[in-house]
């Protein structure tokens, strides 16, 4: 005895339902003639098996794939986490580095101010001030 499978005529969108995968993989396969269907009308149909939800051209059912925004949501969101964290990095590094520069202020002052009292000491003018008026070589007054 023969056994009569029984085919359904699906639209793209319905075809995607039963499939699991979005309405452009199932375009996509019907181009590419891996899964069976026609046109009519100016519409594509889609003709699936009753007994199962396979593929046509494949022995096995093949997993839900994710449709273009679905990726596109993922990967955005993916990026995001990076530079989120890569934010969160250089932010910890920025403030390393303010923690130097503010360390090299103090130090720069310290020793501003040891230099002027080393000077002071040597009675030379600090720097900066005005140097003791000089006899004019000319020999005016």
């Amino acid at each position: 005895m023969t056994q009569q499978i029984e085919h359904t005529d699906l639209t793209i969108q319905q075809a995607a339902v039963r499939l699991g995968i979005s309405s452009d993989a199932v375009r996509m396969r019907f181009k590419r003639g891996r899964i069976k269907g026609y046109k009519k009308g100016g519409r594509i149909w889609i003709v699936l098996d009753n007994s199962s939800d396979m593929v046509e051209h494949g022995s096995e059912q093949e997993a839900p794939q994710d449709d273009g925004w679905t990726l596109a949501a993922r990967l955005q969101t993916e990026q995001l986490e990076r530079l989120k964290q890569d934010n969160e990095r250089l932010n910890a590094r920025i403030d390393q580095l303010m923690v130097v520069v503010e360390r090299e202020q103090i130090l720069r002052r310290q020793t501003q101010v040891q230099l002027a009292r080393l000077l002071e000491r040597m009675g030379v003018p600090a720097p900066g001030d005005a140097p003791p008026s000089s006899p004019d070589p000319t020999g005016g007054t």
